[in-house]
Order: C-alpha cells, then structure tokens, then sequence
C-alpha cells in the first residue's frame, strides 16, 4: 500500500492487527513526479498554472524535515513552528486544512521521532492535495 494515502494505511494496520490476521502489511513511500509532487489522479484537475505551484507542498514537508533534521528543536518545538509554514503555504496560493506531526501508524499525537509523519492536505484552487513524508 501507498503511504500517500496514509490514513488508509493506517485503518488497514489497525484492521489487520485488531483482528489478528496473520497478514503483513508492506507500506511504499510515495511515487513523485520529477519536481517531487505526489502522483495522484487528483493532478489532473490542476490548471497549468496550479501544476506549477503545487511542487511547494512537497518543498514545505521537506523544509519542516530539513530543519528537525539539522537543529536541536524537540517535536514540541517543530509543532508549534507550523503555523508559520501553513502560512507560507496560504501566501504561494494554497488554503491549508491542515499540516501537522502525527504518529503513524496510531495517527494519534507524535511523540516519537521516528514515528513521526508530516501530514498536509491544501487545496489549490478546486483541487484538494494531500501528501505526507517522515520527519527522519
């Protein structure tokens, strides 16, 4: 299964493990375009224009990355540095429902880094985008 569609991947995790099915389930990392937008059947309602903008999704995730990755700042720290990058995102053309650390597979609060995802969902201009990347 596609860790683009974590939330999925997460209710089938849950599923397997609660009903203890003797099932082991293998998550992918996301499949990108060149410029590192997600693939989705979702991208072909983008205009040419919003094609063009929709890379930044995937460069905000791999910023909120990049900075955990080389400062000392805790997940505390990080989570309440995301408004200033959902901010970014709202000033590049997006309306932002949501950007935040969750833990995978619980999807519950982060506490461990390891665990952790950056999670996303924005809408750029009629289309909603998703995307998710691990924070280590």
């Amino acid at each position: 299964f596609g860790l683009k569609d974590l939330q999925q991947c997460a209710v089938l995790d849950a599923m397997v493990w609660s009903l203890c099915q003797p099932v082991q389930l293998v998550f992918a990392e996301t499949v990108r375009e060149s410029d590192g937008l997600a693939l989705s059947s979702r991208n072909q309602y983008l205009s040419e224009s919003e094609r063009k903008q929709a890379p930044a999704l995937y460069a905000c995730l791999s910023q909120i990355r990049d900075e955990f990755k080389r400062t000392s700042l805790t997940l505390s720290d990080l989570q309440s540095r995301l408004g200033s990058f959902a901010d970014g995102l709202t000033s590049q053309g997006f309306l932002v429902d949501y950007l935040e650390l969750v833990d995978f597979p619980s999807m519950g609060s982060a506490v461990e880094p390891a665990r952790t995802r950056i999670v996303v969902a924005a809408r750029l201009g009629t289309t909603r985008l998703i995307d998710n990347i691990s924070l280590v």
